[in-house]
């Protein structure tokens, strides 16, 4: 199985680098993270020009993972529907754990690889004043859980759509679905309290559940004085 995994890997990859929109992606990311650099040096709204780049950029991944959960891992099986090819490698003897990873882990590893190679200027924040380093590095679980979730409901609309089209819009659908039940899940455990249907020890569960979103947890690292832990509920819940 792991030989099969890896063939699939390597082709996945090889596609992927000749494409030439993957580059001008990345070229663009550059631009914006010097963008945001320059900009904090000139206006500082929080009076830390440290804690608004690390903002600027932590909230520019975060959209650009939950767009790629709806755009770019939604298109990992069904891309090979459309172009009629899953049938030969279903005849190849490629069992399907091995044709989801092998379509799975391509995009993920492009992906964390675009997120890492922004660690060196995150950092920057550090000099500028305002963060401290166990705030990126909590920051950076928590985009690195985000996307492992984000990819993985892209890859379930993938293999349960026919095209790509469905398989996007069954991602967004899935991801608004799960971003406004974890806020009513909270409402719902404060009116049971209220109402005497439920205990107090109901209450602090319910409160935390909002932090199984990334972008709640990003809110509390962004705080000026967290000393919270890297792996927090969130990362914990997004990878399970």
């Amino acid at each position: 199985m792991l030989q099969k995994t890896l063939a699939l890997l390597h082709r996945s990859l090889r596609t992927d680098v000749r494409l030439l929109r993957v580059h001008f992606f990345r070229a663009g990311l550059l631009c914006y993270v010097l963008f945001a650099l320059s900009e904090v040096q000139v206006v500082s709204f929080s009076g830390s020009p440290g804690l608004d780049l690390l903002r600027w950029l932590l909230y520019a991944n975060f959209w650009f993972i939950t767009l790629s959960g709806i755009l770019y891992f939604s298109s990992a099986i069904t891309e090979e529907k459309e172009e009629q090819t899953l049938g030969l490698l279903k005849l190849a003897g490629i069992n399907p754990l091995s044709l989801l990873l092998g379509k799975w882990l391509p995009r993920m590893i492009g992906a964390l690889l675009l997120i890492a190679v922004q660690l060196p200027f995150t950092l920057l924040s550090i000099t500028l004043g305002g963060v401290l380093i166990h705030q990126v590095i909590a920051a950076y679980c928590t985009l690195a859980a985000h996307l492992v979730l984000c990819g993985s409901i892209g890859l379930f609309a993938s293999v349960v759509s026919s095209r790509a089209g469905a398989a996007a819009v069954l991602t967004l659908l899935l991801m608004f679905g799960l971003t406004c039940l974890l806020p009513f899940l909270n409402l719902g455990v404060t009116f049971a309290y209220q109402a005497g249907l439920v205990p107090a020890g109901w209450i602090e569960p319910g409160d935390r559940a909002g932090y199984l979103l990334a972008l709640g947890r990003l809110e509390e690292i962004m705080q000026t004085g967290f000393d919270g832990s890297a792996v927090g509920m969130q990362v914990v819940g997004n990878l399970a």
